[in-house]
């Protein structure tokens, strides 16, 4: 006997899917209360000092640090080169190019940033959107110190305190 329709078109995404295993809800918790927490943490930190903490870019990389532990993309040294790499790509086509033409200056931006990142071996994902930010706002270059690369060690320190807490292994590699 033969499916057909909406059944047979369910049978072949799961055949499509079987492979890929499910998460946990423990895993789920432990990735979503310790990325939520360490941001949470960031922004209260950044409070109670008066210093910036907080950049969208850092959403991501907790994201990566907490819910994807053992990912090549999440160790310290992709992480903190990643972030560093990306804010000195950006800032360096502002000061090169502007941001006019805004096409131009983000493309360049961007493709230079993740060019860099696979030649130092430091691709971080979440990074490639730190000259997008840099080249739309213009930031001063003061950003790069605070709230970038201060919350990069901040997110890096909670994941290593947070890994330890549950009973995880992260980093998987430092370096």
């Amino acid at each position: 006997m033969t499916t057909k329709g909406p059944q047979r078109r369910l049978w072949h995404m799961r055949q499509r899917f079987s492979g890929v295993p499910m998460a946990t809800a423990a895993s789920m918790m432990r990735g979503g209360l310790g990325a939520g927490l360490a941001i949470a943490g960031l922004a209260l930190l950044g409070d109670a000092t008066g210093a910036a903490l907080i950049a969208a870019p850092l959403g991501a990389s907790a994201c990566l640090v907490f819910g994807a532990p053992d990912s090549p993309f999440a160790q310290p040294r992709n992480t903190a080169l990643g972030h560093l790499v990306g804010g000195l790509c950006g800032f360096g086509v502002l000061a090169v190019l502007g941001n006019q033409p805004l096409a131009l200056s983000l493309g360049v931006a961007v493709g230079l940033a993740v060019a860099l990142m696979i030649g130092l071996r430091c691709v971080h994902p979440p990074a490639a959107a730190n000259p997008v930010f840099i080249v739309l706002t213009k930031a001063p270059l003061a950003f790069l110190v605070t709230p970038l690369m201060a919350g990069v060690v901040l997110i890096l320190v909670f994941g290593l305190l947070w890994s330890r807490l549950v009973g995880g292994r992260y980093p998987a590699r430092w370096w």
